[in-house]
């Protein structure tokens, strides 16, 4: 097990006080962590580059300043790409690819991909942040036909 410890006076002073532990990993199951779950802030992020990391209209990562992210199994399996030239980090499997909690450059915050998480967070504030950067595919397809599972999408398909 790796213990990630968060540097700062105030993420010290914050992992006195105690919380419920919530556990996440990667894709693969080899990859797993637990953390406190009390998050500040659930951002929701449009920017170009948490598009290209996810492959999506956007990014959702819970941030913890509580110190308390522990690698439970497959930390030497972690990578981490840090972008040259800003403030932009993404972790992931080296197996599977799945997202996976990392530190920010100053390590005083924990970055948790909200996707990889086995339950419900608990979370202060929500926020999506870089909207001026969200495509019009993005905000179109939240106003699409909801499915349970695949629905008839495929079906459907198959008839064209």
């Amino acid at each position: 097990m790796t213990k990630v410890s968060l540097g700062t006076k105030t993420a010290i002073e914050k992992r006195r006080h105690k919380h419920p532990k919530i556990e996440g990993g990667c894709l693969c199951g080899t990859v797993r962590f637990r953390i406190d779950n009390n998050f500040s802030n659930l951002l929701i992020c449009h920017c170009k580059q948490c598009r290209k990391t996810t492959g999506a209209g956007s990014a959702a990562n819970l941030i913890s300043t509580t110190g308390s992210l522990e690698l439970t199994n497959g930390a030497d399996l972690v990578t981490t790409f840090r972008h040259p030239t800003r403030y932009f980090t993404k972790a992931f499997c080296g197996l599977c690819g799945g997202a996976v909690p990392y530190l920010n450059h100053t390590e005083t915050l924990c970055f948790v991909p909200a996707g990889s998480l086995e339950g419900e967070p608990e979370v202060t504030r929500q926020d999506n942040i870089f909207t001026e950067e969200r495509p019009d595919w993005c905000t179109a397809g939240y106003l699409a036909e909801n499915h349970i599972g695949f629905g008839s999408v495929f079906e459907d398909l198959r008839k064209q």
